[in-house]
């Protein structure tokens, strides 16, 4: 498929998708959220093992593209924008393969997010990381506030939403949300052994831990995730939202 935005480049069965907006921080737009579900998919019928979600130019990413969320008008134009987030999220999420983030630059909001959803996660020492979605007054589903408190704690997730502060690299792995804090200079390549590593052992068995790992969460019945939603969309589109978003 021809992808906005992404730049992929591949090494036998481990595929780099490079987030490819350094004019906007790399900022995901909504067509970008739609396009990684499918990305994902073609990679898995092609026999790629891992992917690693990287940034190009000076940033992993800024987060939403903030000019989609001045769009935003209607609750139909918030749910588009929710449902290709969060259908993004859970599709690196349940990948039927490996998910790695390359953290270096910024990696905030919905970028920190995505990162969030892979399943292992290396950064510069001085990338900068966090989710101030409370600075906007934004909502966040149960996968996204889930995913992040299985990687640092319930205490540390309510910290760092709560707060909407930012953290390092080094920070980050002090508190498990990356898996390891490098100098950027030695990230790609480390990055890219660690993958070959990976692709090289047996996709059966990391397919078999993912699922065992993923049977944990436990799933909302439907009246939940339908108020929730409803929760979601209107912060989207609340007075709120519309004054923090302005000030930006």
């Amino acid at each position: 498929m021809a992808a906005p935005n992404f730049r992929l480049e591949r090494q036998d069965l481990v595929t780099t998708i490079f987030i490819d907006r350094p004019e906007q921080r790399n900022a995901l737009s909504t067509q970008m959220w739609l396009a990684i579900p499918e990305i994902i998919q073609e990679e898995a019928l092609a026999g790629t093992s891992v992917i690693i979600f990287a940034g190009g130019g000076g940033n992993f990413g800024a987060g939403a593209d903030f000019a989609d969320l001045k769009d935003l008008k209607t609750t139909a134009d918030a749910d588009y924008l929710w449902r290709a987030i969060a259908g993004a999220l859970e599709a690196v999420y349940y990948a039927p393969l490996t998910a790695i983030a390359r953290i270096h630059g910024a990696c905030l909001g919905g970028s920190c997010l995505l990162a969030s959803a892979c399943d292992l996660r290396y950064a510069a020492a001085d990338a900068i990381l966090g989710i101030p979605v409370a600075k906007l007054g934004i909502v966040l589903d149960d996968g996204c506030v889930n995913r992040l408190a299985d990687l640092v704690g319930t205490a540390r997730a309510r910290e760092l939403l709560f707060s909407g502060c930012t953290i390092s690299g080094v920070e980050a792995q002090s508190i498990g949300l990356v898996n390891k804090a490098m100098e950027e200079a030695e990230l790609t390549a480390f990055t890219l052994t660690q993958a070959k590593t990976i692709a090289a052992n047996s996709s059966n068995t990391i397919k078999e831990v993912k699922q065992s790992l993923s049977r944990r969460r436990r799933s909302p019945d439907s009246e939940v995730l339908l108020k929730q939603m409803e929760r979601i969309r209107n912060s989207y589109l609340s007075t709120e939202f519309k004054e923090r978003l302005s000030k930006l």
